[in-house]
């Protein structure tokens, strides 16, 4: 059969049309995919997500902290300072008082403080350090003598995130802090440990294991016996009942000694928003445990 020369040049002309058009589609398609991989690639998860404000209410002023980039190529480590208070005149040099620690407790002093001069019942600012090499597990920074407090101490994790690793205070006596040992005065001082949704049981548990040698010597001590295990822990209707083992119980005498002991692990609950009283007992009793 013939074929008009005009039919087959019609189907030559439509089948260029379809391919340069289908080049163009495969084109923009591949340009749409490389454009799309390129800005996921530009809008990585930064690292300044990962620091978390601490706050510290001891005394008469509340100092909160957030650390703003502590990355390794960070110009200088710098740390957002905010002070308020209704009864102190915040007259400190924020220099002179702060002190950045690594996990070894090698102190390194702060190079700037750009905010606020001194004075006045409100303050606010960054406190700058030279970052840290090489970069270390963990840093501490320090605040002295702020509202009377000897210390307020500040810590992060580097080398981890805030879903990897959490903090927990524990509470002991301090007797440079308390030189006249109140007994049931007892001073925060935290722990970062693997994150836990038993945030309560894990904060008593470094209760129990008592301060560490390098604590001890900034003054903390405790008034827990040895071998204390924790049987039931529940918080319910802002009340924590926490019962304890006999060991609790073994060998404490003193009004004194039972009183810093009922403080330490009741400041330590308390430390959670969902917290507000106590209930101690040993093996189930409350009324006749931990007497002087």
């Amino acid at each position: 059969m013939k074929h008009n020369p005009l039919f087959i040049a019609l189907i030559l002309i439509l089948a260029a049309g379809l391919g340069i058009f289908t080049r163009q589609i495969i084109g923009q398609k591949s340009i749409s995919v490389k454009e799309s991989s390129i800005r996921e690639e530009a809008v990585p998860e930064t690292e300044t997500a990962q620091w978390e404000q601490r706050v510290n209410n001891e005394g008469n002023v509340e100092v909160a902290v957030t650390p703003k980039d502590l990355s390794p190529g960070a110009a200088s480590w710098d740390f957002e300072i905010s002070l308020n208070t209704h009864s102190v005149e915040l007259d400190y040099v924020m220099e002179e008082i702060a002190v950045l620690t690594d996990e070894t407790g090698k102190e390194y002093r702060s190079v700037m403080w750009e905010g606020a001069e001194s004075g006045g019942h409100h303050r606010s600012g960054v406190l700058k350090f030279n970052p840290i090499s090489p970069r270390p597990k963990s840093v501490t920074l320090i605040l002295r003598g702020i509202g009377g407090i000897a210390e307020r101490r500040f810590t992060w994790m580097p080398e981890k995130t805030p879903q990897e690793m959490m903090m927990v205070s524990g509470f002991f006596n301090n007797d440079k802090m308390d030189p006249e040992f109140s007994c049931n005065k007892v001073f925060a001082v935290e722990r970062i440990i693997p994150k836990t949704q038993a945030m309560a049981r894990a904060a008593l548990e470094e209760l129990f294991k008592g301060p560490t040698e390098e604590e001890k010597a900034q003054g903390f001590l405790t008034s827990m016996p040895p071998g204390v295990q924790i049987q039931r822990l529940s918080i319910e209707n802002g009340t924590a009942k926490a019962d304890f083992n006999d060991a609790l119980e073994y060998q404490v005498g003193g009004s004194c000694r039972v009183s810093a002991i009922r403080a330490q692990i009741t400041e330590t609950l308390k430390q959670f928003p969902t917290v507000q009283q106590v209930v101690i007992s040993i093996d189930g009793r409350t009324e006749d445990i931990l007497q002087p």
